[in-house]
């Protein structure tokens, strides 16, 4: 399968495993945006649980060190996650507004507030039913604004390994459930 990009000023073509590719996408030097999709081989139900499922991300995302809920919404869904990331000497703590479709197909979030390295961030995960029965396409989109510059070469290296650890860790923690 192809991974899909779309839009955006710099476009560059991202190897992945499998014969996958994806376009990343990114616009000045300060941030970007990325979008990438894959098929992972679970039902879209465990897909989006596993998103949903925060407490647990310390478990499958290596630079997510804690997560605490901080608000549901009134299905009980999380409304606002505060999150530590330490990526090598990238170090974090931001908080994240989610809002949940009524189908359970789609969560997007923004950044509450800036923080230490992001002025900005708004993402999302779309969920659709993959072309073999028991699947499901996942499309990830991030669109970030940092605090600092970044040389564009570096910054479209980060994003590749943000978008494909996203999608990646995720496709692992919901296929080995």
């Amino acid at each position: 399968m192809t991974a899909e990009g779309q839009g955006g000023e710099n476009t560059s073509e991202v190897p992945l495993p499998e014969g996958r590719s994806a376009q990343s996408r990114s616009g000045s030097s300060s941030g970007g945006s990325a979008q990438k999709t894959v098929t992972i081989n679970a039902g879209l139900e465990t897909v989006m649980s596993t998103i949903a499922d925060f407490d647990n991300y310390p478990d499958w995302v290596p630079a997510i060190r804690k997560t605490s809920i901080v608000s549901t919404d009134d299905a009980g869904r999380p409304a606002r996650v505060d999150f530590v990331l330490i990526a090598g000497i990238v170090e974090d703590e931001y908080q994240l507004d989610y809002s949940w479709s009524e189908d359970g197909t789609e969560v997007s979030w923004s950044l509450s507030e800036p923080s230490i390295l992001q002025t900005r961030q708004d993402g999302s995960y779309s969920l659709a039913p993959g072309e073999r029965p028991g699947t499901t396409d996942v499309t990830y989109s991030i669109d970030v604004e940092l605090t600092v510059e970044m040389l564009g070469r570096f910054r479209e290296r980060a994003e590749k390994r943000i978008i494909n650890a996203a999608l990646e860790d995720l496709a692992a923690r919901v296929e080995t459930r």
